[in-house]
């Protein structure tokens, strides 16, 4: 064995502590305690770039350690290194990234997602370290390479920390505005769904009266078709009026969509940087602060979620044709629209523009309707 060899070996023991170490740092995630930050003592530091240099140093380190332990021989030193570089800085600065992103300065959304995408970090950091630690062959003095299930066993978790990597590091790519639109247009996507079912279910049932006035010898009883689990349909008769009630419904869930792709173009996509803790501090030339910004997007969005889940209740109760259920999804469902609307009138200086005349007419649109019976 050569000096350096013999080096190498004497290092092993700090090499087994510093796996050690590494996995009680990871083990915080358990029962971290997190600091107590508020908007008025968070940092100047911008969250979302701290997130992702954090995990670019994570993706890095992780990258260097699978080329050295897959290959040989290995160099005990190296990989000591890289672990003494991840325990005192990347790991740490995970756990400080989740408490800063605060929902007052970031959004609940944000706050949650990032909190989410970096405890995935954490959890495959956890299992990839594990790994090493207990296949021996990874960091055994052997010349030859460690056999190839071991090592695509290990090129598989490695990816897989990329991927949560990769992952965080798209937040700062997307920024508040970009996850906020993501957001907003998925629960535009689910109404228009729900429209559409309903415009379909409506549909089919002109179709079937078509045909059955055409079978006039031949009339199939719909009762046995919708025995088997199919919506029921309105009487030809309709006593309690639920035809005007999907007209009504569907021109308003359509308004609907339009309010999400409105809300979208002019207030989302026009969002500032947030957070803009510098420019708080000066009231005369930003009168809307951020923390009551994000609250206000907060609250928006939270009421488009609502809409959706309140737009699949109502298709429901058509389904049925539980008029006394319909009217009360639709005095729900369009009122809370219209509450929606209101709550980004003014734009992000405080001041009206097209939107705020659009959304008046929106909400006279939005107003009860009473049904005849």
């Amino acid at each position: 064995m050569s000096m350096e060899s013999k080096t190498e070996a004497s290092l092993r023991p700090t090499l087994e502590a510093n796996i050690e170490r590494i996995l009680e740092l990871l083990k915080e995630d358990d029962n971290h305690q997190g600091l107590a930050v508020t908007p008025k003592t968070s940092t100047k530091l911008n969250v979302l770039d701290l997130a992702h240099d954090t995990a670019s140093l994570v993706r890095a380190h992780i990258t260097k350690l699978s080329l050295l332990v897959t290959n040989r021989p290995v160099t005990v030193s190296a990989v000591n290194r890289i672990l003494d570089e991840l325990a005192a800085g990347p790991i740490p600065s995970l756990f400080i990234t989740i408490d800063l992103c605060i929902p007052e300065l970031y959004t609940s959304l944000i706050s949650t997602e990032l909190k989410s995408r970096t405890k995935r970090i954490i959890s495959e950091l956890q299992s990839l370290i594990k790994k090493l630690s207990s296949e021996s062959q990874l960091l055994d003095d052997s010349p030859t390479n460690c056999s190839e299930k071991i090592r695509k066993d290990f090129l598989f978790v490695t990816g897989k920390v990329w991927d949560s990597c990769d992952s965080l590091m798209e937040l700062r790519t997307l920024g508040i505005a970009g996850l906020l639109i993501r957001k907003a247009e998925e629960y535009r996507d689910l109404i228009k769904d729900a429209l559409y079912e309903l415009q379909e279910w409506a549909l089919e049932e002109s179709d079937e009266e078509d045909l059955d006035e055409a079978q006039s010898g031949e009339k199939i009883s719909t009762k046995i078709v919708h025995s088997f689990g199919s919506p029921r349909h309105v009487p030809d008769s309709d006593p309690t009026s639920i035809r005007p009630r999907i007209q009504a419904t569907t021109k308003k869930l359509r308004l609907t969509t339009l309010l999400f792709e409105a809300i979208i173009k002019r207030r989302l996509k026009t969002l500032p940087v947030l957070p803009r803790i510098e420019i708080d501090a000066n009231l005369d030339e930003n009168p809307i602060k951020t923390v009551e910004i994000v609250r206000l997007l907060d609250c928006v969005l939270e009421m488009m979620k609502k809409i959706h889940d309140i737009t699949d209740d109502l298709v429901s109760s058509f389904y049925d044709l539980d008029v006394e259920q319909i009217d009360l999804e639709i005095d729900r469902c369009f009122s809370l629209a219209s509450k929606a609307s209101g709550i980004l009138l003014n734009d992000w200086r405080g001041k009206q523009d097209p939107f705020s005349n659009w959304v008046l007419k929106f909400q006279s649109e939005m107003a009860v309707e009473r049904f005849s019976e």
